[in-house]
């Protein structure tokens, strides 16, 4: 398993565990927990595909660069990822907080 796996893999997890925090936030029962779960999940999987898919077209890109240049290329991309993955996780948060609030 590569970095570039174990982002994607964080890309989907960091959304569902801001989702549960807004779910105890709120102090959900079962049904809250679930359908923050399934809004996360929802969140977590688009991030993680549309970060796989922008991730791969632009490792193709930048492949044949220099040597100096696909390093940069490389730690940009890191630092990029890791910021998508923090906004991931704020989406799902505020959406299943905002679902939460609308439920009781």
């Amino acid at each position: 398993m590569t970095i570039w796996q174990v982002l994607v893999a964080a890309c989907f997890a960091v959304p569902v565990g801001a989702a549960l925090v807004a779910a105890e936030a709120a102090k959900a029962g079962l049904r809250g927990h679930l359908s923050a779960i399934l809004v996360a999940s929802i969140v977590g999987i688009s991030f993680a595909l549309s970060m796989r898919l922008v991730h791969r077209r632009l490792f193709d890109i930048f492949q044949h660069s220099p040597s100096t240049l696909f390093s940069r290329f490389l730690i940009a991309l890191f630092v990029a990822e890791c910021a998508w993955i923090g906004t991931g996780g704020a989406a799902a948060w505020w959406t299943a907080a905002e679902l939460l609030h609308r439920m009781h």
